[in-house]
Order: C-alpha cells, then sequence, then structure tokens
C-alpha cells in the first residue's frame, strides 16, 4: 500500500531543511554532518547527515547507519535535470566509502516520490521510481500520514518508523548486496 507522504514544510535553504528535519530525528538517532568519504571512482564527497539509531539492538544489522542527502529540488518548478541529477547523486553515494561507516544506503529527504504522489497516475509513477531507487539502496527520510518520520524503502517498506520504532529494519540486511543478491 502506498504511504501516503506528508509535505516538507516550505524552507528557504537546504541548510535549513537540514537543521529542521536533523533537530526533530535527534531523539532517535546520533547524528554525523558532513561526512566525508571516497567513491569507489576516487573521487572524495561529502554527504550532508549520516544517521544511526540510538537503539540499535532491534536492527538486523547492529552496525546499520544511513547516509542523507538533502535537496530543496523541484521547490521552484519542476526541473527534470535537476531532479534525476539528485536521484543520480544518491545512486553514487551508494558507492562509495563513507569515512567511519563503509558503504550505506543513502536517503534521500525531503522524499523523492512525493512530486510523482498526486495526479492522474501519480501514485504509480512513484511506486515505480521508489521500487527501482531501492533497487540501488536508496530510500527516503520523510514523514507519513500513518507513522510520522520514517525511513522507507522500496515505497512500503517501513524500516524504522517514529510511532512504531524498528519495523522491517528487524528482517532486512541493508549491507551493500553483491551481484543479484
Amino acid at each position: 500500500m502506498f504511504k501516503k507522504r506528508l509535505p516538507t514544510p516550505a524552507h528557504n535553504s537546504e541548510k535549513e531543511l537540514s537543521a529542521w528535519a536533523l533537530g526533530e530525528l535527534a531523539q532517535w538517532f546520533t547524528i554525523a554532518q558532513e561526512v566525508p568519504g571516497r567513491h569507489c571512482g576516487g573521487r572524495t564527497v561529502r554527504i550532508d547527515a549520516v544517521l544511526r539509531p540510538r537503539d540499535r539492538e532491534l536492527w538486523r544489522d547492529p552496525d546499520i547507519a544511513f547516509g542523507v542527502e538533502f535537496k530543496l529540488a523541484c521547490r521552484h518548478s519542476w526541473d527534470t535535470r535537476e531532479y534525476t541529477a539528485w536521484a543520480a547523486q544518491m545512486v553514487d553515494y551508494t558507492h562509495v566509502d563513507w569515512a567511519g561507516y563503509g558503504r550505506l544506503p543513502i536517503l534521500a529527504c525531503p522524499s523523492l516520490v512525493e512530486p510523482f504522489s498526486t495526479g492522474e497516475g501519480g501514485i504509480g509513477r512513484a511506486q515505480l521510481l521508489a521500487h527501482l531507487l531501492g533497487q540501488f539502496r536508496v530510500g527516503e527520510l520523510t514523514r507519513t500520514a500513518q507513522e510520522g518520520w520514517s525511513i522507507l524503502m522500496h515505497d512500503t517498506h517501513v524500516m524504522w518508523s517514529q510511532v512504531r520504532g524498528v519495523r522491517e529494519g528487524q528482517r532486512w540486511g541493508l549491507r551493500p548486496p553483491v551481484g543479484n543478491r
């Protein structure tokens, strides 16, 4: 079942968006900001934040952490170049060895699929996009109507939520797959 994403409040900058979201999430996660890493192609990059659950006992992977990339894509108007570049950046970031963390699943904040979730056929396109990005270990850090702040993978799989805590993160390992799983 498609998870209804709540609209992200307007922010004037990505720094303001990041401060708002990370301030709300600090009670459940330890947060490192501006974490450097080395891409498998040799380039040095930096991610906006890394979240590590404060209570990792229920997670299948006790070393779980998530990279988060904040963007204000589509803030003023629809720009496919900016939007698809953000999606590509996050896929690229799954191939980075992040200092102190290794390779991480990457979360979009706000939701990458929210712009597609309205209008005729919108939910179908949003689900397809979320499932495709999930194959690359890219998920969402978003607020849903059902569960508040949530970490979603493949659209419907709630790894963790503000309301119910660790959910599918108990069963799902999020380490990088090799080959076809």
